[in-house]
């Protein structure tokens, strides 16, 4: 069967589920991945359409055309720098149970540090990586080398993170020590990190980062008048992000079910088909 007809199907049937139960933006999300669906049968792959049909149900933007460069340019240069396959797998996936703990406040550092010594062993590094949890509150995360080789991730814990954050910056820093290992680097500090974010998704570990790198939002109560403060992770925003992951996807040839599988969050997993679709559409309009 027809690729977006399997998801026109599915997005029919999820859509009659959540109708009377999900919040508007859920319905929304849905009614775009419809419409696109439509759009992709009907043949008339008008990417300005397409374009136009997702930007108005999900706000998803063009990012900078600047960006798109640089992404793909650092996605080029993993692919011809690092071993070919980079990693022992595709996409690092969590067990459900795992899954079910991604919102803990309470941090249990046996499963912490099980998860940064898997990470550690899926990216085929030789070593491992203690992980040590502060309350200094300096950055969220650091990696030190007591040893000279051995790294060390420090991970700051503030009120406000929950265990996915945790494991996004574990990520980040595991990452760092990946492209270390491989003497892949930038010498601009912030081109270095938004480097190790792209590297990140390219070695099937960026939907830990989708999920960590979303907008914290947390309220306080002064004099009588409720703030909202936001805090954020990460040196790349969520959006691009995605696209990152989307665009990976394409070099590294990871099929589709097992992509969306992958996502941590289902609104991540409809905006990533919705990105793909328009990358489709796009593309055979270029071809044709």
């Amino acid at each position: 069967m027809h690729f977006p007809l399997l998801f026109l199907l599915r997005e029919f049937v999820t859509f009659a589920a959540l109708f009377l139960h999900a919040p508007i933006g859920w319905i929304a999300l849905r009614i775009v991945t419809i419409g696109l669906c439509c759009v992709e049968l009907s043949g008339k792959n008008n990417g300005v359409l397409t374009f136009t049909i997702a930007a108005i149900g999900l706000r998803i933007v063009t990012i900078p055309n600047y960006m798109t460069s640089t992404i793909e340019r650092m996605i080029r240069r993993l692919r011809d720098e690092l071993p070919n396959p980079p990693t022992t797998g595709t996409l690092y996936s969590l067990s459900p149970q795992a899954r079910r703990t991604l919102n803990d406040k309470v941090w249990n550092q046996y499963q912490i540090q099980q998860f940064a010594d898997n990470i550690m062993k899926f990216l085929g590094l030789p070593f491992g990586a203690p992980v040590l949890i502060s309350d200094d509150g300096q950055a969220p995360g650091r990696n030190i080398s007591l040893d000279g080789a051995r790294p060390v991730i420090i991970v700051s814990r503030v009120h406000q993170y929950t265990l996915k954050h945790c494991f996004g910056i574990i990520v980040h820093e595991c990452t760092h020590s990946y492209l270390h290992h491989h003497r892949l680097s930038y010498q601009d500090r912030h081109d270095n990190e938004v480097f190790t974010d792209v590297a990140a998704c390219y070695l099937g570990l960026g939907h830990f980062l989708l999920t960590a790198y979303n907008p914290i939002l947390y309220y306080s109560n002064e004099q009588g008048t409720t703030i909202t403060h936001s805090l954020t992770l990460g040196y790349v925003a969520p959006k691009v992000l995605l696209r990152e992951i989307v665009l990976s996807a394409e070099v590294r040839n990871w099929k589709h079910r097992e992509l969306f599988n992958s996502f941590l969050q289902p609104g991540h997993r409809i905006k990533a088909r919705i990105l793909i679709l328009i990358r489709q559409a796009s593309q055979r309009q270029l071809a044709s």
